[in-house]
């Protein structure tokens, strides 16, 4: 069992959480940046679906690259109502390109033809349910039971954390990458490899979250050939279709898609947390220093089967690197939820955490920044709903964003010394919900 101290008293906090979350997104958050936009930007198309949208509908309904200016100015028209210029300081400067994989394009193929308001309902419906079904997921792929009581719980503080929130108001295909990992990672520890192999291969969309795990995966699965054979198999032929595919509808598309990254980086300021807070030459020392340990731990868990403890804390792993590496904005929380099984290990091995001086000041640190945000976030919502005081200063609403760049510092020293037990297989079979 996931062993909550007490299921009601963890509800009540994860529902005042929740809503304190969900308030300063709509109560503080939105309405600051749009009193501070510019003259004339519009908010109506403001959706990660948006741009996707209208570069899928532009290539196979009208024949034209998406990744070209004239789709980017089209779609910028739709998403501000304007142009972005980053020379002007009327106009807004965060270009919106069709930055994705072609293949994203078998996804919103069936929306083309509707508008564009009926696929913001239906895509937010959908990343709310495999987000709250991506929970369970992990759990299954870590082999614990939980009751459904833990499952509600646990959902709650899931869908009323601010990476969640900001997530679905925005459209985030992040929450989807998400679900894809979850249900792959899932497949495999329930012995369904080609499954795994194929949904994984899913989470291609968004290269940058997904390929530092499928890498480390397709290596541990080349090192156990013959047990994971069908991964490699499932794996193989879906990426081929999804390439092959994507070459068939425009050639080339990968150099077309290759040469819009810097651009993206560049517009967006995208820096990794190390890099933010050690500087640039000790942010690259630190990531090669960060890759290669976690590298070397990974390596010797090579052996492990899928049904370890050792399988899943190398996926929580990489995952956790993955982030602390990611060149990211300020305003990509929404990536976070790929903490949610590091989260769920740390809780699960949480009396390991209490054994040397060091591990309980790393352990307080870690509970002080995973509740910053929501705490800060509920005395915010409470000084605008109680004090009527509004938020006047950027720098007064960033004041939840404090520990975003160093949780990942903090969450991996959790993983690394704290490691778990060696060859702990779980009969998943047995594994029940609730």
């Amino acid at each position: 069992m996931l062993g909550f101290p007490s299921s009601g008293i963890v509800l009540v906090i994860a529902l005042l959480f929740g809503a304190g979350s969900w308030f300063y997104l709509y109560g503080i958050f939105l309405p600051f940046h749009q009193s501070h936009e510019q003259a004339g930007v519009t908010w109506n198309h403001r959706s990660d679906l948006y741009p996707r949208w209208v570069g899928t509908r532009e290539l196979l309904l009208n024949g034209r690259n998406p990744y070209g200016a004239e789709v980017t100015r089209e779609i910028e028209m739709g998403y501000y109502g304007r142009p972005a210029d980053e020379a002007k300081a009327t106009a807004p400067r965060d270009e919106q390109r069709f930055i994705y994989p072609l293949f994203v394009v078998f996804l919103f193929a069936p929306t083309v033809l509707m508008p564009f308001s009926s696929l913001q309902v239906g895509g937010w419906i959908i990343l709310f349910v495999v987000t709250l079904a991506a929970l369970p997921l992990w759990t299954m792929a870590a082999g614990w039971r939980y009751s459904a009581r833990e499952l509600f719980v646990g959902g709650a503080l899931v869908l009323g954390s601010w990476p969640v929130a900001e997530g679905l108001y925005m459209g985030q295909l992040s929450l989807l990458v998400a679900f894809f990992l979850a249900v792959g990672v899932a497949a495999m520890a329930r012995g369904w490899g080609t499954a795994g192999g194929m949904l994984l291969a899913a989470s291609l969309m968004k290269p940058q979250l997904s390929l530092p795990l499928l890498g480390w995966l397709l290596i541990r699965a080349a090192c156990n050939w013959r047990q994971e054979k069908r991964f490699l198999g499932g794996f193989a032929a879906s990426a081929f279709f999804l390439l092959a595919g994507s070459e068939a509808l425009l050639p080339h598309w990968f150099w077309y898609w290759r040469t819009s990254l810097p651009a993206y980086i560049a517009y967006t300021g995208s820096r990794s947390s190390l890099e933010r807070i050690l500087g640039p030459e000790g942010g690259a020392v630190a990531a090669f220093v960060v890759a290669g340990s976690a590298g070397a731990v990974c390596w010797g868990l090579r052996k492990q089967p899928v049904r370890s403890g050792d399988f899943f804390y190398s996926v929580c792993l990489v995952l956790c690197v993955t982030l602390l590496l990611l060149p990211t904005w300020l305003l990509a929380s929404y990536n976070d939820v790929l903490f949610i099984p590091a989260i769920l290990w740390i809780w699960m091995n949480r009396g390991e955490l209490t054994r040397t001086a060091a591990r309980k000041v790393l352990a307080l640190l870690f509970g002080i920044a995973l509740i910053w945000g929501p705490v800060a976030e509920l005395v915010l919502s409470a000084r605008v709903l109680i004090l009527r005081s509004p938020v006047e200063a950027e720098s007064v609403l960033s004041i939840p964003q404090l520990f975003f760049f160093v949780l990942p510092v903090i969450v991996l020293a959790l993983l690394l010394v704290v490691r778990p037990r060696a060859g702990v297989e779980v009969d998943l079979a047995e594994v029940q919900e609730g």
